[in-house]
């Protein structure tokens, strides 16, 4: 769900007519007077005159590289367009007691304005969807918006809504972070401890999946975009009868536990997702959030678990579509 300060940078992007790479020093000049000067003490930004009659003014400070100027940049003007944002702001003074709860929520805000801004949500999924190449997409988000490497990942797979993994590793093949999306359903990667092992990864996982690896600054990504599984119903048993089925054949000690765990898992995917996908769709995001999971192996690589998923997400929407005629 966006929120209300998103909502606003949306707008000045809307209202200016912009599209990253943009010149964001005279945007900000249309609003607030913009200087850039050493500070004596710690921060980042601070914007003063808010809420006045009077023009505000945003000192930014020069010691800051230049991804961070630009990001502090956006985020004083996020303070400036907010209209609940009003006095003097300090950004980013960690000596400062300001524990108060509001202050925090403002930086907050703040800081979604300004990824917002930068990194606009519907150029991010538009530049996913046309890529020819996840590197490709990356490096032209990171690199058209002028954010930080770790800030540019973290918005992407904020709003992506494909499903590909980013493992960040160092040159040693130590993984430092995985990145998955947040907007749909991405294969389990937990079986990895704290090295990156293709092997494992081609153990475990059994969507098919295009790979990439290249540098990004002093770091190394492994991507994972996984392509796209067609269901189609070739069975005329129920669901549950699959299911029973497909569980006799797996070593457990507790069927019914399995049971239970796997139609509540995924009844757990199709509420979270069911608004967002068509069916297909729907049916390939509750599938992978099964893939990569150690207790669903068994269950996962049988031929007819798409199709018990695939009746169970049917049944579920016309068990929905009832409901709401009903309402």
């Amino acid at each position: 769900m966006i929120r209300p300060e998103e909502k606003l940078a949306a707008r000045l992007i809307k209202r200016h007519g912009l599209r990253p790479p943009f010149d964001l020093l005279a945007l900000a000049s249309l609003y607030a007077d913009v200087e850039e000067t050493y500070f004596p003490i710690a921060g980042d930004g601070i914007t003063i005159g808010l809420g006045g009659s009077a023009t505000p003014s945003i000192l930014i400070n020069s010691e800051q590289v230049k991804t961070r100027k630009k990001f502090t940049l956006a985020h004083e003007l996020g303070h400036v367009i907010i209209p609940w944002h009003t006095g003097t702001i300090l950004s980013d003074e960690p000596d400062i007691i300001q524990g108060e709860f509001e202050y925090r929520e403002m930086e907050g805000e703040a800081n979604r304005f300004a990824a917002e801004l930068l990194m606009p949500t519907d150029w991010i999924v538009s530049e996913c969807e046309n890529a020819r190449t996840v590197e490709s997409f990356i490096n032209k988000i990171i690199n058209d918006s002028g954010v930080s490497r770790d800030a540019g990942l973290i918005k992407i797979f904020n709003v992506i809504k494909k499903p590909i993994i980013c493992i960040e590793t160092d040159c040693f093949e130590n993984i430092i972070k995985i990145y998955k999306p947040k907007k749909c359903t991405s294969p389990s990667f937990d079986f990895l401890n704290v090295r990156l092992s293709q092997d494992l990864i081609n153990e475990n996982i059994n969507i098919p999946f295009q790979y990439e690896s290249f540098s990004l600054l002093d770091r190394f990504m492994h991507t994972y975009l996984f392509d796209k599984v067609d269901f189609i119903c070739t069975d005329i048993r129920e669901w549950r009868e699959i299911l029973d089925d497909i569980i006799s054949f797996v070593d457990t000690d507790n069927p019914q536990k399995l049971k239970l765990s796997i139609n509540a898992t995924l009844a757990s995917k199709y509420q979270s997702y069911k608004s967002s996908f068509g069916v297909q769709e729907l049916c390939a995001n509750i599938l992978m959030g099964f893939s990569g999971v150690e207790k669903f192996e068994g269950v996962y690589n049988n031929p007819t678990f798409k199709i018990y998923i695939y009746k169970r997400v049917i049944e579920l929407l016309e068990k929905d579509m009832k409901k709401s005629k009903k309402q």
